[in-house]
């Protein structure tokens, strides 16, 4: 059979559900309800899989070995009772399990584009944060999520244990900035609470105006008064009064 992760908790095995490895699953021969010297055994493998072999004829139940923080909800109640006799190939007996995980983090603008969440950097709220359980880098049904607050903060509860990536749904015209790839990679244990999964954006603004000269001096732009083409106007990042190599410009057209 296979032990495998029951995300939505409705005790089957549904496509993209998936094993859990390093269970151990054993055949009850004493009836005792927990795994005695004797009891034949086997350790689900990297997909949840199991085979236990050599199981002598008789009728008992077949169990898993409980793991903290897990419920299991497939069987119900959890076991199985097998009749084995000779020869028999026994498949499906299949254990289903769940475990819940969070996920809290801050979205916030980083204005100054240097990945860190600064002094004053304002929050933004209405953003979407969610655990990309495929792992396509796209949001999609069943992936847990949730939306920023007006304060920034977001909390993802009803996360499956595994590891996935925590990823943002991108709004045009906004570059993300933190963390690096804009997703953590986050292994969620079993009634877990991870923390500090912050996400930082940017979004680029424009300027626009003349230059033009000024015939009369009086600082107002007269309609007879003409344009003033080549020149460089920018924004001035280091404050230096002076353009450098990172400061962005343009110059005027005719």
């Amino acid at each position: 059979g296979v032990v495998y992760n029951d995300r939505n908790l409705n005790g089957t095995l549904d496509q993209g559900e998936p094993g859990l490895a390093g269970w151990t699953v054993y055949v009850d021969y004493q009836g005792s309800g927990k795994l005695d010297s004797g009891d034949p055994t086997a350790v689900t493998a990297a997909d949840g899989s199991y085979t236990i072999p050599d199981v002598r004829p008789g009728t008992y139940t077949v169990r898993e070995v409980t793991q903290a923080g897990w419920t299991c909800s497939d069987p119900s109640p959890c076991q199985s009772t097998v009749t084995f006799a000779a020869g028999d190939q026994i498949t499906g007996k299949n254990f289903g399990d769940w475990a819940f995980a969070a996920v809290t983090g801050m979205k916030f603008e980083d204005a100054n584009r240097n990945g860190k969440h600064d002094a004053g950097e304002a929050p933004l709220g209405g953003w979407t944060i969610y655990v990309d359980y495929k792992g396509t880098g796209k949001f999609a049904p069943g992936d847990p999520s949730a939306i920023t607050q007006p304060d920034g903060h977001y909390g993802i509860s009803g996360v499956s244990p595994g590891t996935y990536q925590v990823r943002e749904v991108p709004h045009a015209p906004w570059t993300c900035s933190l963390p690096s790839g804009c997703s953590y990679t986050v292994t969620f244990g079993p009634n877990t609470l991870v923390t500090g999964k912050d996400f930082g954006n940017w979004s680029p603004a424009r300027i626009t105006g003349n230059v033009w000269n000024d015939l009369n001096a009086d600082a107002f732009h007269q309609p007879s008064e003409p344009g003033l083409a080549g020149w460089v106007i920018y924004v001035d990042y280091q404050h230096d009064g002076k353009l450098d190599p990172t400061d962005v410009s343009t110059v005027t057209d005719a």
